[in-house]
Formats: C-alpha cells, sequence, structure tokens
C-alpha cells in the first residue's frame, strides 16, 4: 500500500510542477463517518488519507511546490467559473450554471473550486 500511496502523491506533484501549480488538498474530516452501505464503507475506510496528505506535502515541499488545505462545503454546488450558485446537477457527474451557461463534468468544477 505504501508503494502505491507514494506513487500517486508523485504523480499528483509531478502534475502540479509541470502546470506550476500548487496543490489543494480537501479537508477530509469526517469523510470516514458516512452510511452508504458495508461495502462503500470498508472501501472509504481501508483509504489511508492522512498518510497520502502526508506524503504529497513532503514531496511538494522537496520541489518548492505549496499545497493548502481547503474547505470542501459547497465546492460541488458553486460555479468555478463565475461563482454563482444558481447551478444545476441534472445527473450525479454533470454540473450546469444557470447564470453563465457553463456546462462541465461535476467532478472537474469541484476540483476546480
Amino acid at each position: 500500500m505504501n508503494n502505491e500511496l507514494h506513487k500517486i502523491a508523485k504523480d499528483i506533484v509531478d502534475e502540479a510542477e509541470k502546470h506550476n501549480a500548487i496543490i489543494a488538498i480537501g479537508n477530509l474530516n469526517g469523510v470516514r463517518n458516512n452510511n452508504k452501505g458495508r461495502k462503500v464503507n470498508r472501501k472509504v475506510n481501508s483509504i489511508p488519507f492522512y498518510r497520502l496528505k502526508e506524503y504529497i506535502k513532503y514531496k511538494a515541499m522537496e520541489r518548492g511546490i505549496a499545497v493548502i488545505e481547503v474547505p470542501e462545503y459547497n465546492t460541488s454546488k458553486q460555479c468555478s467559473r463565475c461563482g454563482s450558485m444558481n447551478t444545476e446537477r441534472p445527473s450525479q457527474g454533470v454540473f450546469i450554471c444557470e447564470d453563465c451557461g457553463y456546462q462541465v463534468n461535476a467532478g472537474i468544477n469541484g476540483a476546480k473550486n
């Protein structure tokens, strides 16, 4: 598991370096406190989020890349283009802003926020 986490962290830091970007990590407090069923709970609880976050931080620090922790509240509801909350999610993977007309994959919109 550690080897996989190191590889994931390296890939994230490589991508940030390639795009001259900072790394924003969501605050994952409470992510394990869900009630999505036994199978999903088991998978989520097996992921060592804290360890992955620490690997990303130290690998980024070695290369001088900033890492910030951001709240995830409303990231899936707010438009990453104009900031509007007047948005729609017609399906799990689709995000549409009613104000500026921006349409994008919902996960991409949340990540940009």
